[in-house]
């Protein structure tokens, strides 16, 4: 990663020197070449002043080729010769673009073959990188850092290889439209890589299973943005936990989105599931806990439930002090669930928070 970081700075930098040298131009407005390949010299015109490129190829009596009116940075931009064709440049002092043209023997056409492009970023580096893609076989390849707020520090992300599908070009056709597909399409790899990335890093999934008369249960738990008791951030922008529960018979889902993620986050131990028996019916009960801003005295628990075909998502209020927890007075009974199952629900949770360490918010 810092090899490309500094392969590009060194690029802009020669980029710099060039356009600042005394009276020369950043690259050669004219190229003399055999570009056709039938041995004669041919010639490519970078014209600044109509903001057009023009080929003039001995196999066509050097007839003028013409692109399209191209948008540049006049100082910088340029043609230079390279392979059997050239390429086009435009530099910019934290980004830029490459495209690379060559003359097809089958079609008698100037066309651009590939293009690439490299960035910078703002000034942590973040969305740095280069990339390319070839227009005759289709492929793209990326290889983009990002910068990961929570460690402070750039990320190598891995090289991104795709199919890129854009509209033949020839040079009679070239304009910045197809520069802006590429770019656009990159930006949209890089931003979904990233964010996948991101997202796998801040997302805990957990599995449980059990058998009953109803057959084999699969429960399925997700926290997005979970908390890390052992270190900060204890805050974030988004913050949710889901559940499923699929069996033979039913498949059931519930979620719960923390309403104050910036004050706290959700804090799940997957040892704590449990799958209680009420009336003969099994209720699976997920408790889940918040730690960050949070006094001591003021304790919460919440549940994640599935009982009887249904799904709820209730929460708990315990004072605690030195010589124990309870629940708050007006909590002795839970609103919106079955009296059966409230009244297990309490007895269960009293039973498993006599203290404030029970609570994981110290």
């Amino acid at each position: 990663m810092d090899k490309i970081i500094r392969k590009l700075m060194m690029a802009a930098a020669c980029l710099l020197l060039a356009a600042s040298a005394d009276g020369q131009e950043y690259r050669n407005d004219t190229l003399r070449f055999d570009m056709d390949l039938d041995r004669r010299l041919d010639t490519v015109i970078f014209d600044k002043a109509k903001g057009i490129i023009v080929c003039k190829l001995s196999t066509q009596a050097f007839r003028e080729i013409k692109s399209m009116k191209l948008i540049f940075d006049g100082r910088q931009s340029g043609i230079e010769k390279k392979g059997n064709g050239f390429t086009y440049t435009v530099p910019h002092m934290r980004a830029g673009y490459h495209c690379d043209f060559a003359y097809s023997k089958a079609l008698k056409k100037v066309q651009i073959i590939g293009m690439n492009r490299y960035e910078f970023g703002p000034a942590n580096n973040d969305g740095s990188g280069e990339s390319s893609v070839n227009l005759l076989t289709d492929s793209y390849s990326g290889i983009w850092n990002y910068y990961d707020m929570e460690n402070s520090r750039l990320v190598e992300m891995p090289t991104i290889k795709r199919k890129m599908v854009l509209p033949k070009t020839y040079l009679e056709t070239f304009d910045d439209k197809i520069i802006n597909q590429y770019i656009s399409r990159c930006v949209k790899l890089f931003e979904k890589e990233k964010a996948d990335r991101i997202g796998q890093r801040k997302t805990a999934n957990f599995k449980h299973s059990f058998s009953d008369a109803s057959g084999k249960n699969m429960v399925s738990v997700k926290v997005y943005n979970p908390c890390d008791l052992a270190a900060p951030p204890w805050d974030a922008d988004k913050n949710f936990i889901e559940a499923s529960l699929v069996n033979r018979k039913n498949t059931l889902a519930v979620r719960y989105d923390n309403p104050a993620p910036e004050m706290s986050l959700i804090f799940y131990d997957h040892k704590e599931i449990s799958v209680q028996t009420i009336n003969g019916i099994n209720a699976v009960f997920i408790p889940f806990y918040y730690c960050g801003n949070s006094e001591d005295h003021d304790k919460a628990v919440s549940y994640l439930i599935f009982y009887n075909g249904r799904s709820y998502a209730r929460h708990l209020a315990y004072a605690c002090t030195k010589t124990g927890c309870k629940l708050q007075q007006e909590q002795k009974t839970i609103k919106g669930l079955p009296v059966a199952l409230s009244k297990h629900l309490i007895k269960y949770s009293n039973s498993r928070h006599k203290n404030k360490r029970s609570f994981h918010q110290d």
